[in-house]
């Protein structure tokens, strides 16, 4: 009968032990599914036309070409690069879910705004 007892004290022990590690662990903002109670999520969508686009969020590598996940209203920083195309930059003020569809510009080219100068 002791032996049960003190067995069944260890493992409600070991359980409780486990449960408050886990609830005092700091949870990652940019993962995706990211669960917060200190403020509404809002989904961010990016589409780029190249499956191969390094996707940057506040410096963070994300995923190449296409990125699906959940952040917190504030201002984040995309970056998306790719070899031979410019790097296109924006800072987004997140406060509603957003997709952005990006499509890469060769370096080749000059956008239509730079390229009719007199």
């Amino acid at each position: 009968m002791k032996k049960i007892l003190v067995l069944s004290i260890l493992i409600v022990s070991f359980i409780a032990f486990n449960v408050s590690c886990v609830s005092s662990v700091n949870p990652n903002p940019f993962k995706s599914g990211y669960q917060s109670s200190e403020g509404s999520l809002y989904k961010l969508i990016i589409n780029t036309n190249l499956p191969d686009a390094h996707i940057y969020i506040n410096g963070n590598f994300m995923g190449n070409g296409y990125l699906s996940t959940h952040f917190r209203s504030a201002i984040y920083r995309i970056e998306i690069k790719a070899k031979n195309y410019q790097d296109w930059v924006y800072n987004l003020n997140l406060t509603q879910s957003w997709t952005l569809n990006v499509k890469m510009v060769p370096e080749s080219k000059k956008p239509a705004s730079e390229s009719e100068e007199n």
